[in-house]
């Protein structure tokens, strides 16, 4: 229910922040204590200080922690995700712009910042969950309670979408319930509950482990700086430099291959030019190897060949358990002239294992064409060409791809050229 709980500007920060259990007690009366969303913004708002959000999300086999900044000096927002302790992506937003970059995938989005909630003075106070949320559903204080033993108000409010996104229908009512600590006004909880017009209510809560005002000098001068986030992108022309500097030799095909490919939508693309370089010093990248993707174009396809490079020696195209599953089942054929080795690689069922996978067909993932490639030595370096199943993303099936031939992976082989 993630992503159908909150529309516009609020979901940008809510699906961010995880769901968890919490021990709230029952409102009592408000009495005549008063609180309002002018309140809770100029509590987040002290001068010389950044007001910081951290919060789990729980994802299996992940440990992912998202942070907010709220800078109300600049009227910015960051927002970071943390995996395992490694960060791996973040966003800047101001009035007029939105920057996000992925440090693990290396993409940049640099664009105008949208639309947000009526009555919201900045964008940035938007992006906050209690402040955007509150703004939006224009929330009122029903009294004072206590979570997990803390003091707290309790501010509710009614809203209903009018502006639906593709998994928000139309008049689905929002019911938001924010909880701020009594003395700091500062947010502890915050709870989103859906009422769809033809499905049960969901709701999604959002419990912050941290949640506090940090000196803005105790962060980099460039924290909030758009222009400094964008530039930890590296254009494919920049890495192809760096990759020809490599202490080993590196190859491509060239800046765009010729090959016919119709998209399930319809539409024919007849070049694919390179969509990705990973780089030694770049996001997601290893130390010792060198990868170019070809295909379509970012946001249309996955890439349809990837080219993975490294020292001879070091750079193991295929695991060695893989390789040897492969060569039993009789899928690797050498190629003689050319100086390595093709090979097909199935994808095997959950109830079976790789190498049963490789060698019985009744092991084999239905519908899924195989991941085929081409592995050759080159003046000190292994190339590896590789198709994937990617019939499984875009749902094509992969004998379209003009590279997943035996014959075609030959062809490439035999078309490498140093990188100038």
């Amino acid at each position: 229910m993630r992503c159908r709980l909150v529309a516009a500007a609020v979901v940008a920060v809510a699906v961010l922040f995880a769901a968890c259990e919490s021990e709230e007690q029952p409102s009592t009366g408000a009495d005549d204590a008063t609180v309002t969303v002018e309140d809770a913004i100029a509590a987040i708002s002290q001068p010389g200080m950044v007001f910081f959000l951290e919060a789990p999300i729980e994802e299996p086999g992940q440990e992912l922690v998202t942070r907010l900044w709220y800078d109300p000096g600049s009227a910015r927002t960051r927002t970071e995700t943390h995996d395992f302790g490694v960060l791996q992506s973040a966003e800047l937003v101001d009035a007029t712009r939105t920057v996000s970059y992925s440090f693990r995938e290396g993409f940049l989005f640099d664009h105008p910042t949208g639309p947000v909630p009526a009555g919201a003075p900045t964008a940035a106070l938007a992006m906050i969950p209690h402040v955007g949320a509150w703004l939006q559903a224009g929330a009122s204080l029903v009294g004072e309670t206590e979570v997990d033993g803390v003091p707290v108000y309790h501010v509710a409010g009614t809203y209903t979408n009018t502006e639906p996104g593709d998994e928000t229908p139309d008049g689905t009512e929002f019911t938001l319930d924010a909880y701020i600590r009594a003395d700091t006004l500062l947010p502890v909880m915050v709870r989103y509950t859906a009422h769809f017009p033809d499905d049960p209510p969901g709701s999604m809560e959002m419990r912050f482990s941290r949640s506090e005002l940090v000196p803005r000098d105790s962060l980099p001068g460039d924290f909030f700086d758009l222009d400094a986030l964008a530039a930890n992108d590296v254009t494919i022309d920049e890495a192809l430099a760096i990759a020809a500097r490599q202490p080993f030799a590196t190859f491509w095909l060239g800046p765009e291959l010729a090959g016919e490919w119709t998209h399930p939508g319809g539409q024919t693309y007849a070049k694919h030019a390179i969509m990705r370089v990973r780089v030694p010093g770049t996001p997601d990248s290893a130390s010792d190897r060198v990868s170019l993707e070809y295909g379509p174009g970012i946001g249309v396809a996955p890439a349809l060949l990837q080219l993975d490079q490294g020292p001879a020696g070091t750079f193991e195209p295929l695991r060695a358990n893989d390789l040897a599953a492969i060569r039993a089942a009789g899928n690797v054929r050498e190629v003689p002239g050319l100086g390595g080795y093709v090979y097909v690689r199935y994808v095997g069922r959950a109830d079976c294992s790789d190498a049963e996978a490789q060698a019985k067909p009744e092991c084999r993932m239905p519908g899924v064409t195989p991941h085929r490639g081409v592995v050759v030595e080159r003046e000190g370096t292994v190339v590896h060409l590789s198709t994937t199943a990617f019939g499984e993303t875009v749902g094509a099936p992969q004998d379209e791809n003009p590279f997943a031939t035996d014959e075609a992976l030959i062809a490439l082989a035999g078309q490498l050229a140093r990188i100038p």
